[in-house]
């Protein structure tokens, strides 16, 4: 534009003057805008920093102390969950820690680290009658993702149960009037009673139907079979409420 004002035939010596002083200007104000812009952006990343700090938790752990690790789940790597216990064998650079695995030997940053709180042991219970009577309930154990289940059939009745051989036959004949009586409470299949009504009060009339939980893969052969055990032994029933909440698995 400048060469185009000094050579130009058109335009006078004080026209290209003022055109390479507009050029000039130009030129400063955008080095000057560069400038505003890139301070202003290094404030913006050091409050941003500020405030993510406020927030962080420092993960620090020692020799010897036990840890939960986030890994992959057994045959799908896509799900992560926390497992162990392990413990730190040693200690890296940059907040790293060693463990021995299966495996071998294996490094691990701390922000996959959870501290392992091991519960205090419970105070053993105090039996209100002592050697009275034994009852056995019987469980089939689906390892895949560590249910436990009852059998939908019932297998045992009260007499089943084994009493002790402490007792007098008075007492003897006292216990196996009382399991007769609760015949058809004591067994291995869990009951339901008709004598207390639950009541949900609303504060809204409007209905709702909340969409579903999204599953686990390895879990959903899992609630399909807990959901027809529980419509088999009446635990759960049908329905076509306007109303509808998602299922947890825990």
């Amino acid at each position: 534009m400048i060469a185009d004002q000094y050579i130009g035939q058109q335009n006078t010596l004080k026209e290209a003057a003022f055109v390479h002083e507009y050029a000039k200007n130009l030129q400063r104000e955008i080095t000057d805008s560069c400038k505003i812009a890139a301070e202003t952006a290094k404030n913006q990343l050091q409050s941003y920093r500020e405030a993510k700090s406020d927030h962080r938790r420092y993960r620090e752990f020692s020799k010897g102390d036990r840890v939960l690790i986030l890994l992959p789940q057994d045959g799908n790597n896509l799900f992560m969950k926390y497992q162990g216990s392990y413990k730190i064998d040693g200690v890296a650079q940059n907040n790293n820690y060693i463990f021995t695995m299966r495996n071998g030997k294996r490094t691990y940053h701390a922000n996959i680290l959870k501290k392992y709180e091991e519960r205090e042991p419970s105070p053993p219970l105090q039996p209100i009658v002592e050697n009275a009577c034994t009852e056995f309930v019987r469980h089939v154990e689906y390892e895949e993702i560590g249910i436990i289940m009852l059998e939908p059939k019932r297998k045992e009745y009260p007499k089943d149960v084994t009493i002790s051989e402490n007792l007098t036959p008075q007492q003897n004949k006292e216990a196996r009037d009382l399991l007769q009586t609760f015949a058809d409470t004591l067994g291995d299949i869990p009951g339901k009673t008709e004598r207390v009504k639950h009541k949900i009060r609303l504060t809204d009339e409007t209905s709702f139907r909340m969409k579903q939980y999204p599953l686990p893969v390895h879990a959903m052969d899992e609630v399909d079979k807990e959901i027809n055990f529980m419509l088999e032994l009446g635990i759960i029933s049908k329905s076509t409420s306007p109303y509808a909440s998602p299922i947890t698995v825990v």
